[in-house]
This record gives C-alpha cells, structure tokens and sequence, in this order.
C-alpha cells in the first residue's frame, strides 16, 4: 500500500468496521516485508518462475509476518492485494467472486481455475 488514497481508504473502511462493532485487526504482511525479514537474518529469497520458494526457514518467517489473525482467534480473513481477487473464470473480469470457503477455493484448484501464486493466497 504504497499510494496515500489507498492508505486512507483502507484505514476508513476499519474505522467503519469498528463504529459497526467489528473489532477489525490489520496484519500487514507480504512479499516486501519477508523479504525484509529475511534480509535482516541473512536468509537470500528465493524464487522459481515468479513464485517465492518457500523452504523451512522462510515459511518461519513468513508465518511471523502473517498468522496474528490466527493467533486472535479471528473469523474471517480477508485479503488485500494488488490483482483482482479470485476470478470464476480468469478471463472474464466479471466473475470475480465476493465470497469463498475452503471447499470452494479446493474444488476451484482441482479444476485448474486457480493457479500459482493464487493458491497460496
């Protein structure tokens, strides 16, 4: 999140969360700040056709700059990232799915709809 509009507009869509009685925890995590990471430990990042290699000591850090929505307890996750999200079908903009359960993001895997860097996500 790198432009001030989207800064501010994220920060006003928590504070909304919140006046509504949601209690709203922002994990800001991602390939810049593992790479940080990573770099102040002296671990080189690693990647394969575009994708992180993630081995035993990287996924360490990279839980540390994820999972605190785990450790909460939290129940719902969402993602903020910079492509459109999960695509029904990726070559149609318009089937972009507002809502998924694991089962769903499984079977979306099974048919080869999700691929790469968007399964882990």
């Amino acid at each position: 999140m790198k432009k001030t509009e989207l800064k501010a507009s994220v920060v006003s869509d928590l504070v909304l969360l919140s006046c509504v009685g949601l209690r709203p925890v922002l994990v800001h995590g991602g390939g810049p700040e593992i790479n940080q990471w990573l770099k102040l430990l002296n671990i080189e990042p690693l990647f394969h056709e575009g994708l992180r290699v993630t081995d035993a000591k990287t996924m360490e850090i990279v839980s540390m700059v994820w999972e605190v929505a785990a450790a909460l307890g939290a129940e719902k996750l969402i993602l903020l990232t910079d492509v459109a999200g999960i695509l029904e079908n990726k070559d149609d903009q318009g089937s972009l799915l507002k809502e998924i359960d694991i089962k769903g993001v499984k079977k979306m895997i099974d048919e080869k709809k999700v691929a790469g860097g968007m399964i882990r996500k």
